[in-house]
């Protein structure tokens, strides 16, 4: 049978010895099907490299602006083996370190340190993960080879991930280890061992190496296992601990390096206090007091250029600035501001969820294409905002609500939790549209593809027992 223009997986599908279900099942057939997939795999990942690059090539050279000479002159720092530093002799601490050392060692190899050769680097990142949604599709939904390609087809050319490809940002690095990290996961639940347990650890810590955002992993597995796993065979105490450990044990090196040289408490990166000047540099808190609930989630929805001085929480860092409050007097009088508008600051939270859900849009905004704000009202924007993620988002509240019900199993189960508190952190701390592009293709997988690319009769013959859902 072939589906849009692939061969679906062919082969009989038999229980696993861990238990039934989706995660349970596993597929034999001819060796010839296993070279398809890889063939089909490798050509999502020429098809998503050769876009990227493609475009990186010919899009209008972008100007280089603070954070991005940040990112460049630490790699740079590192290819040279001073280090992970940003002058060339001080520790440095305040961005996560992955993304820098892997951009490091990628200018070693290449023998280059050009904007083009950084753009290569992303492009590759940006396709592996296209690659990996194929074979995290595969694990999830074993009995349709259409689901795979389509939703590994759908990441690969999704604008606000390829157009990625310019920035000297860490989103594709980040994008690539947290498709890597859900894709061992869902294997170790599909098919338990130790080594696959110790895999998905180590992958958690590499990618909580480039985004700290993940630290929640450990707690969150232990919450698992005492939730899912004592019901579920396929999860044990002895091999989450293991997961955990290999977790820790990668972070470890790191936050011993950050306590020696700072003697604090560092796990990844001190960008606590950034969050604080973030959440308030994009406040306008002032000048919306007196509104409602809704009139202030409108004002806020309206963004504005903090870096052109129209935001009144920008002018009140540019006053402590002047007068030179710094460290901890400067954290105090930023919770001091943040407290003395607590509506605001907690309508923010609800902002920052929504900012969370749309398209990225800085290349077009980067580029000239679009002013701050804008995009908002961009019939062509909102288009893309329903197609790509809108809908999406919907089948995220299905999947959650399956969830509540009890009828998901072990390894969809996992990833709609991780999704939710991820999206959670980030509607907390900070509110980048940037930020959901690491976990876009755990989003795309929640749609119902294995119903919609599978004929109906089979569909009935099968009963619910796919697609992560449990009979």
């Amino acid at each position: 049978m072939i589906i849009c223009g692939a061969p679906a997986w062919k082969g009989r599908i038999r229980e696993g010895k861990h238990g039934s279900g989706e995660g349970g099942l596993k597929v034999d057939g001819d060796a010839g099907w296993g070279r398809i997939n890889w063939s089909a795999a490798a050509g999502i990942f020429a098809l998503s490299l050769i876009l990227c690059v493609a475009f990186a090539r010919f899009a209008k050279p972008l100007s280089v602006t603070d954070e991005f000479l940040t990112y460049y002159r630490v790699a740079t720092n590192v290819a040279d083996g001073m280090g992970f530093t940003e002058d060339g002799s001080s520790p440095y601490v305040y961005l996560p370190p992955l993304f820098s050392y892997a951009l490091g060692g990628w200018f070693s190899l290449v023998g280059s340190r050009s904007l083009f050769a950084v753009q290569v680097y992303q492009s590759l990142c940006l396709a592996l993960s296209a690659f990996l949604t194929f074979f995290l599709a595969r694990e999830l939904f074993p009995r349709s080879g259409g689901t795979a390609i389509i939703a590994s087809l759908w990441v690969a050319v999704h604008p606000s991930l390829w157009t990625y490809a310019v920035f000297v940002r860490q989103e594709p690095t980040i994008l690539l280890v947290t498709t890597l990290a859900c894709w061992r996961t869902v294997v170790w639940l599909n098919d338990p061992g130790r080594v696959r347990a110790l895999l998905a650890g180590v992958c958690w810590g590499l990618a909580t190496l480039a985004k700290a955002v993940t630290l929640f992993l450990p707690v969150f597995l232990l919450f698992l296992w005492a939730w899912r796993g004592r019901r579920d065979v396929r999860m044990t105490g002895s091999e989450t601990a293991l997961a955990v450990i290999a977790f820790l044990l990668v972070l470890a090196p790191w936050t011993a390096r950050n306590y020696l040289q700072f003697q604090r408490f560092i796990p990844v990166n001190d960008q606590a206090a950034g969050v604080l000047e973030w959440n308030v540099q994009h406040s306008d808190a002032p000048v919306d007091e007196g509104k409602g609930w809704v009139g202030l989630l409108i004002a806020q929805l309206k963004t504005k250029d903090p870096a052109k001085g129209e935001l009144a929480g920008e002018r009140y860092l540019v006053e402590l600035d002047r007068a030179g409050v710094k460290d901890r007097e400067r954290g105090s009088r930023l919770w001091s501001y943040i407290l003395s508008h607590k509506k605001y600051f907690l309508v923010q939270r609800v902002r920052n969820a929504i900012f969370f859900a749309a398209p990225g849009v800085d290349w077009w905004i980067q580029s000239g294409r679009l002013k701050t704000g804008e995009a908002q009202g961009s019939g062509l924007f909102l288009a893309a905002a329903l197609q790509f993620h809108g809908i999406l988002y919907l089948f995220f509240f299905w999947r959650l609500l399956l969830l509540a019900r009890g009828k998901l199993d072990l390894p969809m189960s996992f990833l709609v939790l991780f999704f939710a508190l991820y999206w959670g952190v980030y509607t907390l701390l900070w509110g980048e549209i940037r930020f959901s592009i690491p976990v876009y293709p755990v989003l795309v997988l929640f749609a119902p593809w294995e119903r919609l690319m599978r004929p109906k009769a089979s569909v009935a013959a099968d009963g619910p027992s796919i697609g992560g859902l449990r009979s």
